[in-house]
């Protein structure tokens, strides 16, 4: 069993002029709010242990779910600020038995094809799997060279995947989509309670030790909307990538 986190404790500070006291995670979407259509993705996905990881608006994400029309999703309420590696850490303080988490960001929306994410993971008996984007994707500039060395494996296009040494560097052609795929124990480099970042203290310490973390790299849309600039965009690029899911999922469904 896959387990599902997405994170929506962030205070969304730098969006806050546009969705004011808002939570990131209910930011409309054309009247949408982000977090069902997440939701949605997963559900559809045929994801049925869900958790959502809530700190600042915590009521607010609360009295949306239990009113809204998703039933059976989790709520859990990191009692400080924790990051997103320790508000993960925290979510699964008492264990848990699902063999695999899925971690989300909350202020994103991705087509990245979780089943194939997973399939890679066990493929490769990864510790950690991160799903990663080519920077040429969303029309960046990337180095000129085709073959990016990745450790002791290459990539060598989006469709083919390797060992990580650090996608957030920008001159590396993948960047991280924010969702990752974690056997649990990786979480154990937390302490239950401590302040923790993702990827400081959870990847970058994982990689430090020598642990088995890879990409998943595809042909992959990746919105978020942590500014105003990026939210406004996301009006358009956000339905336009779910209707891009459901119309190849009703083709898929056609040619069974």
């Amino acid at each position: 069993m896959v387990a599902v986190c997405v994170l929506c404790g962030g205070f969304g500070t730098r969006l806050s002029s546009v969705i004011g006291t808002l939570p990131k995670c209910l930011a409309p979407i054309r009247g949408v709010p982000l977090l069902d259509i997440q939701l949605s993705q997963l559900i559809k996905a045929g994801f049925t242990d869900i958790t959502v990881a809530t700190g600042y608006g915590h009521d607010q994400v609360t009295t949306h779910i239990r009113s809204g029309r998703f039933s059976g999703i989790r709520i859990s309420r990191e009692p400080k600020p924790l990051g997103t590696g320790g508000a993960l850490r925290w979510v699964y303080r008492m264990g848990t038995s699902a063999e695999l988490i899925l971690v989300l960001n909350g202020d994103t929306v991705t087509s990245v094809d979780y089943h194939a994410l997973i399939t890679w993971h066990r493929i490769w008996q990864a510790l950690v799997t991160m799903a990663v984007q080519r920077r040429d994707v969303m029309d960046e500039p990337v180095p000129s060279s085709e073959e990016v060395s990745v450790a002791e494996h290459k990539i060598r296009s989006p469709t083919h995947s390797g060992r990580v040494v650090n996608t957030s560097d920008p001159g590396h052609p993948y960047r991280r989509t924010g969702v990752d795929l974690f056997s649990p124990h990786a979480l154990d480099v937390v302490e239950i309670g401590d302040t923790a970042d993702r990827e400081r203290d959870i990847l970058q310490a994982l990689r430090a030790g020598g642990a088995s973390l890879w990409a998943y790299g595809e042909h992959v849309d990746f919105h978020d909307i942590g500014t105003p600039e990026r939210y406004r965009d996301a009006q358009d690029r956000i339905p336009q990538l779910v209707e891009r899911q459901t119309t190849q999922e009703v083709g898929r469904r056609r040619s069974q």
